[in-house]
């Protein structure tokens, strides 16, 4: 099967269209929406090819086996994710609020994971567990100056999200991201585990 489906939706509604609301309040939106989003592997993640080999003799170039073992099972990798909030709009459009949170759930990630060297390859392409981003955004917005001839909107922004390593399939303790060498064992590596964010970096205490 060499296709997937993926669907969205969203919803929004004015409610001071139909609500009587304070005088100060002009304009207010209560908006959800969900969506559905598939990734799919590269495509030499799905076989194990050959790679092209250029220092034979006389500058000959030859094949040998790839780096990258395949997975003719691999799935595709999905992510859901839920969106809700709220826009204000106060004094005549003056000032504004906009308020929005989110919840996103990713699943059987696609990941080339470092594998042994005596398997003959150097990553293995595998569905690695799943990965859940939540936060909320706030947007302020002003008018301090509007006249006829001129406009002036100041904005202010503030967001928070907060990420997490639900499970690695149950196939590995964890996956090295990257690595950077230092010496008297100060190497600092990024990781996936379980539990922790995505990209920890994991390094020698003093």
């Amino acid at each position: 099967n060499n296709s997937f489906f993926y669907p969205s939706a969203s919803l929004s509604y004015v409610f001071s269209d139909h609500l009587k609301l304070p005088a100060i309040i002009n304009f207010a939106k209560f908006r959800f929406s969900y969506a559905q989003v598939g990734k799919d592997a590269s495509p030499y993640a799905y076989s194990t090819g050959f790679a092209s080999y250029q220092d034979l003799a006389n500058g000959f170039t030859g094949y040998t086996k790839g780096e990258l073992l395949g997975d003719p099972n691999l799935k595709p990798e999905f992510t859901d994710t839920y969106d809700g909030g709220v826009e204000l709009q106060f004094l005549e459009n003056r000032l504004g609020i906009d308020i929005s949170y989110y919840y996103s759930l990713s699943k059987d990630q696609i990941i080339a994971a470092d594998v042994s060297s005596t398997t003959g390859y150097v990553r293995a392409a595998l569905n690695a567990g799943s990965m859940r981003n939540k936060g909320i955004e706030i947007a302020l917005s002003g008018t301090p100056i509007k006249t006829k001839d001129i406009s002036w909107t100041l904005g202010l922004t503030f967001s928070a999200n907060r990420n997490k390593i639900l499970s690695l399939g149950g196939v590995l303790d964890e996956i090295i991201l990257a690595s950077q060498f230092g010496y008297a064992g100060s190497t600092v590596t990024s990781k996936l585990i379980e539990s922790h964010a995505y990209g920890d970096l994991f390094g020698t205490g003093y």
